[in-house]
């Protein structure tokens, strides 16, 4: 069976061994074949590597090529269609369903009528922040911040104060007197992002120079090898290196005291993270009514936002990722040492499920402005797929979407499986009272595993459990049964 499309790697790190890549299905080595080229021909003399498995990889790049090469554009590319009204719109459409809400005391949000001050706080509030700055970053005509859309959305009819997250007085004096206060923090591309360390052990050049050579340009290969690497870095204005992984998996210290002492002052703190990965929430989750994944929301973001905490658009996103209770019950992480660090089989949720750690949040999770209701789910197996169906329920006053998760669990299996898995999932609209019935559909595929020991993936015929919920909480999911 092909699969369609390729794979290529990252940019010169990314590999390390051409000929253990290759077999586990990576068709290109990007940008040039630093572990490929000669390398794999080498292999392939001395009976390390099969052309089988290479003719394979050309296959797959060269089927992807005729593809598109015989599939015409469907319009022509002009550039009045940057930035055009159509694009600016699934921009914002965007931003706004990805935002997660995962707190909501009291019914924080949205704000209402009677909200007439609105205290902001952070210097990413008035910041463009649309994310990586090395090879990733875009250039958009504009940038709405998120001081940008609150004042467009609740213009003079409330008085909207900014300050930063380190001007602690001023905090104190403004947010009591604040209907409510939204403190904006998280990161931007100086925290998280691509990032080539300039101390860098791995030498840029000479990897460089070794790609050249493998693909057949020695002349480029030795200029290259003769020059002298300084590691390379992308770099802010002032010639710091910016980016990379975060040390810390918590918020900065100012903006944990802005939070603290905006909660203590303010009943309705409100707190929007920016970010493009988890944020720790022990530290200052108490002091917020509310919290609000808004990511790095693109040149709408601001808008968004702004659509969000008003109530315009109802929150429906989910989190990709779990937030644990304690830094602890993630895998050990050791930035400074030579030895590279396994993961094993769990990692993420996973891993939470097999130690039976109970997370702050889990993954999959987010709240609405209304609430749902989740029926007995059934599943039936088909040709080649498992269709899952659960009949869900609006059971609140106003519309929304609700993603429908389903994980499966195989609890007598003969091999060692993750406690539940996410396998599918399916978004339904869903005004005030009505009810609909999602159908999710799990090749059965998804549902192999790889056998090391015949390199191929073995569906195992036995007893699946589908949890069908809102989030992988196993006491929100809903479970039927089905031999296979």
């Amino acid at each position: 069976m092909w699969l369609h499309g390729f794979t290529i790697t990252d940019f010169i790190f990314a590999l390390r061994d051409g000929t253990k890549a290759i077999q586990a299905g990576m068709d290109m080595e990007m940008p040039i074949p630093v572990h490929f080229g000669l390398e794999l021909t080498k292999a392939v003399k001395e009976g390390k590597l099969s052309e089988e498995t290479i003719d394979q990889a050309v296959l797959r790049v060269l089927r992807t090529q005729l593809t598109f090469e015989n599939t015409p554009d469907p319009i022509s590319y002009t550039k009045d269609l940057v930035a055009c009204p159509e694009h600016v719109a699934l921009a914002r459409r965007a931003a706004e369903e990805s935002m997660v809400l995962i707190k909501n005391k009291e019914q924080a949000l949205p704000l209402a009528d009677d909200v007439k001050s609105l205290l902001v706080i952070g210097h990413l509030a008035a910041q463009a922040n649309t994310g990586d700055h090395g090879s990733s970053n875009v250039y958009p005509p504009s940038v709405i911040t998120v001081m940008d859309g609150l004042k467009e959305k609740f213009g003079s009819q409330v008085k909207i104060l900014h300050v930063n997250e380190w001007e602690t007085d001023l905090i104190r004096r403004l947010a009591p007197d604040a209907d409510a206060v939204l403190v904006v923090a998280g990161n931007d591309y100086n925290d998280e992002g691509e990032y080539v360390m300039p101390d860098s052990d791995i030498d840029t050049i000479a990897l460089m120079a070794q790609g050249f050579k493998n693909n057949g340009n020695p002349l480029i290969g030795a200029i290259l090898g003769s020059a002298k690497s300084d590691g390379g870095s992308y770099t802010s204005d002032d010639g710091k290196p910016v980016g990379g992984d975060r040390k810390s998996l918590s918020l900065r210290q100012a903006e944990i005291d802005a939070i603290r002492c905006a909660g203590e002052l303010n009943s309705r703190t409100i707190v929007a993270l920016v970010s493009g990965s988890m944020i720790l929430t022990k530290e200052w989750e108490d002091s917020a009514a509310a919290i609000l994944y808004s990511w790095y929301s693109g040149m709408e973001g601001g808008r968004a936002l702004a659509s969000v905490l008003r109530g315009d658009v109802n929150p429906s996103g989910k989190l990709p990722f779990v937030i644990p209770a304690d830094e602890a019950q993630l895998p050990e992480v050791d930035f400074f040492t030579a030895n590279a660090i396994t993961y094993g089989f769990d990692h993420g949720y996973r891993k939470l499920d097999r130690d039976g750690n109970v997370p702050a949040y889990p993954f999959g999770f987010g709240l609405s402005y209304t609430t749902y209701t989740y029926g007995q789910p059934a599943a039936v197996c088909e040709e080649d797929a498992v269709l899952v169906t659960v009949p869900v329920k609006n059971t609140g006053s106003r519309s929304g979407d609700e993603i429908v998760q389903v994980y499966v669990s195989v609890p007598e299996s003969g091999i060692e499986r993750h406690v539940r898995e996410l396998k599918g999932f399916a978004r339904l609209s869903l005004a005030a009272g009505e009810e609909k019935t999602a159908e999710i559909r799990i090749p059965l595929d998804e549902l192999k595993y790889y056998d090391e020991a015949t390199n191929s993936w073995i569906l195992e015929h036995t007893s699946y459990d589908f949890l069908a919920g809102p989030s992988a909480d196993p006491a929100c999911l809903t479970k039927v049964s089905l031999a296979i």
